[in-house]
């Protein structure tokens, strides 16, 4: 009989012990669960344990899904200028003529370009039905703002005041400027702003108030005050020129401010080029 009782009792001690240890794993499991509740909740971790810093989310943890390879230039650009409206004077509707041939490149089909002779910044700053022909959209001449508010893109690019600098401050032009940009963020308040800069004019066809000089000073202006505007600067200019002061006569149509098909050409490969400087950012 004693021989049953101590084997019994060492029974029930093994027994305890069990019970033990399972009371202890229930406890730290319980305790685990509580601790990585509530750093979910004070956003320490996700619900993938992952860690997230202070004023990020799980979702920008990494930029990796949201980077675009800019190895593919041609795909780039198409993604890039998708959903895009063009502003301009002349040469943008040159432009628009360029695009729709069968040398453009296939970024180029989907753009919208509102683009009329002879336009200028004030021009764009005037209602309908003020006597300025406005470019024309779905088969209406309108003002581009109101076109724009229609559209919503994603990106608009203007290039406009060359017809306004002859005998005009580049101050005062550029003041009407930065009233169409704010003049688009209200029609069209999530899209990116491009200024892009006046190109120069053929050598030794200047006029007494209309300059290579001020162009240049023009375009410094727009620079200057395009991060106050809430827009970006592209320098055109730069890449059709030789020698940093006019156009060289091989890209104009007319001897003088129009562009050709070679420099179209440029045009195309300045706009890949800013395509993937910025589709990242």
């Amino acid at each position: 009989m004693q021989r049953h009782r101590n084997y019994y009792d060492r029974g029930v001690s093994g027994s305890n012990r069990v019970y033990v240890l399972l009371l202890i794993l229930i406890g730290i499991l319980t305790a685990a669960f509580f601790i990585g509740g509530y750093r979910r909740a004070n956003g320490n971790i996700d619900e993938y344990g992952n860690e997230i810093t202070e004023g990020t989310s799980s979702e920008n943890v990494s930029a990796e899904g949201t980077t675009v390879d800019t190895s593919n230039v041609e795909a780039v650009a198409e993604k890039f200028y998708n959903n895009s409206v063009f502003v301009g004077d002349s040469i943008m509707a040159g432009f628009a003529g360029y695009a729709s041939s069968s040398e453009a490149p296939e970024f180029l089909k989907k753009a919208v370009f509102l683009a009329s002779v002879s336009y200028g910044v004030g021009d764009a700053l005037k209602p309908a039905g003020s006597g300025v022909v406005h470019p024309m959209y779905k088969g209406v001449s309108q003002p581009v703002t109101t076109s724009i508010a229609e559209i919503k893109p994603e990106r608009v690019f203007v290039n406009l005041g060359i017809n306004e600098l002859n005998g005009v401050s580049a101050e005062k032009v550029g003041k009407k400027y930065g009233q169409l940009i704010e003049k688009i963020k209200e029609a069209s308040p999530n899209s990116k702003i491009y200024v892009i800069s006046l190109t120069y004019i053929v050598n030794g066809k200047e006029k007494e108030h209309f300059t290579n000089a001020g162009i240049k000073v023009y375009n410094q202006y727009l620079e200057s005050h395009c991060k106050e505007w809430g827009a970006t600067y592209l320098d055109l200019a730069s890449k059709m020129t030789k020698d940093g002061n006019s156009l060289p006569a091989e890209y104009s149509s007319d001897g003088y401010v129009h562009h050709n098909k070679a420099g179209y050409a440029l045009w195309v490969q300045f706009l890949k080029d800013t395509a993937v400087k910025y589709i990242n950012q």
